[in-house]
């Protein structure tokens, strides 16, 4: 990365000598100003298009030129700008030119306390979740033990790196152009037709419509009979068009419409559906099986320990023991001691 930033340092030089003899050359405080409106200080550089490409500015003339992240590195966000942040299991060396590998412990559990470690490598909180594997896995530390999902990042968001519980890991960030609702549960689109000189992120100010209707910036409003969703952005009202989720009719919500489920059904995150209302101790699994909570599950022809906690259904690899087998009991999937052989008084070996 030094060395791309010296031979901008030397294009800025070229173009400062040409300046001299070309009237035309901008009479600035040598700021440049970006598409979307930012000013970039002289000789200051940043990542754009996906970190697909380098800018300078160099006395008032803005330089482009492509880029690529070194090798075990992606493009993703830090303070806010667009960035190449070390892949899980890599950190940058002391000149900031390539990221190393980093040696962690074992793969799945502290021994110091009941912190887990991701399949990333990444130690984490007892009670936390984390994504990894390139955004495609959510996992939670539960005393110790890791508990495993299928994950995918929302429409209009792509995978990329934040600093979470201690490390820059997998997190799922809009798209150029998109930002999170208040809850970052999805992406919404903002303007296009916003003013070029200002930057394109929201305002601590509420914006108020051509109707006189007042809109806060912390969160999104459904309108028009669920038709349109409308929010704050760069001073001004911005609508983009909208439609409820499947299963789901417009209807109203704390006074306000809102995309509900119909006949006392519950929205599953999960499932992108409406299902019947689960017990307060249950969970719903991807394909629809129910788990009770604080208890594990075999699952699976025995090749998982499903778990339900906080309503979501985690798995962690499992087998059956020495000299026992998968088999059937009431239904569910269960382990059987061979012939010859039973459980010990834990239920956990098969023993003569």
């Amino acid at each position: 990365m030094m060395c791309k930033m010296l031979r901008f340092i030397l294009l800025t030089f070229i173009i400062s000598i040409a300046c001299a003899e070309d009237n035309d050359c901008p009479a600035t405080d040598g700021k440049c100003t970006l598409a979307d409106g930012e000013l970039l200080a002289d000789e200051q550089t940043v990542l754009t298009n996906n970190c697909r490409q380098i800018q300078l500015c160099g006395k008032g003339v803005l330089i482009t030129q492509d880029y690529q992240c070194p090798k075990n590195s992606m493009c993703g966000k830090e303070n806010g700008k667009e960035a190449c942040v070390c892949s899980a299991g890599f950190e940058w060396s002391a000149d900031k030119e390539t990221c190393q590998q980093v040696v962690q412990g074992n793969n799945n559990k502290d021994a110091d306390n009941n912190n887990c470690i991701d399949l990333d490598g990444l130690a984490f909180e007892d009670n936390r979740s984390v994504l990894s594997q390139g955004c495609t896995k959510l996992q939670a530390c539960m005393k110790g033990q890791v508990y495993t999902r299928d994950y995918q990042c929302p429409a209009d968001s792509h995978c990329g790196r934040e600093f979470f519980c201690g490390y820059n890991r997998d997190a799922c960030v809009c798209n150029s152009g998109f930002q999170w609702d208040q809850n970052k549960k999805f992406c919404l689109k903002m303007a296009d037709d916003a003013p070029k000189n200002q930057p394109l992120k929201p305002t601590r100010q509420p914006c108020e419509d051509e109707y006189g209707t007042i809109y806060p910036t912390d969160r999104s409003v459904i309108v028009n009979n669920c038709k349109q969703i409308k929010y704050c952005a760069v001073g001004r009202v911005v609508a983009q068009d909208y439609t409820c989720p499947s299963n789901t009719v417009c209807g109203t919500h704390n006074n306000a419409q809102a995309c509900v489920c119909p006949n006392g059904s519950q929205w599953k995150q999960n499932l992108n559906r409406c299902v019947a209302p689960l017990k307060a101790n249950e969970c719903m699994d991807t394909d629809g099986q129910i788990y009770s909570s604080d208890q594990s599950t075999i699952a699976d022809n025995c090749t998982k320990l499903k778990y339900c906690a906080n309503g979501q259904v985690y798995a962690s690899a499992y087998s059956c023991p020495r000299n026992g087998y998968c088999g059937r009991h009431e239904g569910k999937d269960a382990c059987f001691c061979r012939q010859g052989f039973q459980w010990d008084r834990a239920f956990k070996n098969c023993i003569r």
